[in-house]
């Protein structure tokens, strides 16, 4: 075909990824599929870049799981549909979430791998009708991810790599822990660590260290058991045990120095105090 039947122009367009020829002035698809038959193709472009023509499609890329019609085409014209919106609310949230959580990891030196558990975890908790803002939550969800994998990664190394405060993103973390039913996204080893890490940072002697370690690990105990770390940031939980400990043991020390070493405010280790008084029945002997 040497004109186009619907304006009579000679030029033509031809796309070699997708085999179709279309008029260049008024658009008319000619044909496709047309095979090319000229040398085979490269894995790379001049600039190293690949041209797979098709990869696997991650669960944290923008439209996973939607089908969207741009064009349709009718003979014998072709024929544009108005420009339409991609990408409903909940989709444009996960855009804003993803692009969070993806400068998050990067800042704190976190393998890119968990970016896709951070977004396909959202993408539960908006099932399960969740609200919240999306920076506290693209945090809370990088925190979960990295606890769940073992990373060395706090709570304060991620609030200090992003705009998050502690408070919002406690109440994020929260919501999720509760909804996502999570447990155990701390282990022994994380616990006693944090434990050593506080009392090491206290002026006492190492007999007494050795006697606030066996109190606090019975209160480690007792703790798990009556699901006291569930929802919860366990370093809170542990700098309340360890304050407790020190009041016990008659050793005088602020909140604020406690939470300063642990990384939380005094207000939340105050809030775990009294949920330790009022959950933890247990007795001491000196």
């Amino acid at each position: 075909m040497n004109k186009c039947p619907v304006c009579g122009s000679s030029e033509f367009i031809y796309d070699e990824y997708s085999g179709t020829v279309y008029c260049a002035k008024c658009g008319y698809v000619l044909s496709e599929h047309e095979i090319d038959k000229g040398p085979e193709w490269r894995g790379v472009d001049k600039n190293g870049r690949s041209l797979s023509r098709a990869s696997p499609v991650s669960v944290s890329s923008p439209g996973f799981n939607m089908y969207v019609n741009i064009v349709s085409i009718s003979r014998p014209k072709f024929k544009i549909i108005p420009s339409l919106s991609l990408f409903n609310s909940s989709e444009r949230n996960v855009m804003m979430l993803r692009s969070i959580a993806k400068q998050v990891i990067a800042n704190a030196g976190l393998p890119e791998s968990i970016l896709d558990e951070v977004v396909l975890n959202y993408r539960l908790l908006t099932k399960m009708n969740y609200r919240g803002k999306i920076k506290e939550t693209a945090v809370a969800l990088v925190y979960i991810a990295c606890k769940k994998r073992n990373l060395p990664c706090t709570m304060k190394d991620l609030l200090r790599n992003s705009d998050v405060d502690i408070k919002g993103f406690n109440k994020a973390y929260m919501r999720i822990a509760n909804l996502m039913n999570i447990k155990g996204i701390y282990n022994d080893e994380q616990l006693i660590n944090m434990t050593l890490r506080i009392i090491n940072m206290i002026n006492v002697n190492s007999n007494i260290k050795h006697r606030l370690m066996l109190l606090i690990r019975n209160m480690i105990d007792k703790g798990k058991a009556a699901s006291l770390f569930n929802g919860k940031t366990f370093a809170s939980s542990i700098a309340a045990m360890v304050y407790l400990s020190l009041l016990i043991y008659n050793i005088k020390i602020r909140q604020k120095e406690i939470a300063s070493i642990a990384g939380v405010t005094d207000v939340t280790i105050r809030n775990r105090y009294n949920e330790l008084l009022k959950r933890l029945n247990f007795r001491i002997t000196i």
